[in-house]
């Protein structure tokens, strides 16, 4: 019971807390990958794969733009 609401306060304070760190590259990076593995974690867990995947391409917008293009060798 205690897990269950340790991780929604930390979902809740994670989204909260995102447009704050935007301008820090190296958190905001982390906050993504979290934020995107919690996304994750609901598409498997509750059964909800379309607003999983929603959330997700809406978190990517915030991916920098080297990891979106496609790399040249």
């Amino acid at each position: 019971m205690l897990l269950i609401v340790l991780l929604g306060y930390g979902t809740v304070v994670m989204q909260v807390a995102f447009p704050f760190v935007l301008g820090y590259r190296r958190l905001k990076i982390t906050l993504l990958a979290v934020m995107i593995l919690e996304h994750a974690g609901i598409a498997v867990l509750l059964g909800l794969p379309f607003l999983s995947a929603a959330m997700v391409v809406c978190d990517a917008v915030f991916l920098p733009t080297a990891l979106l293009k496609p790399s040249r060798r």
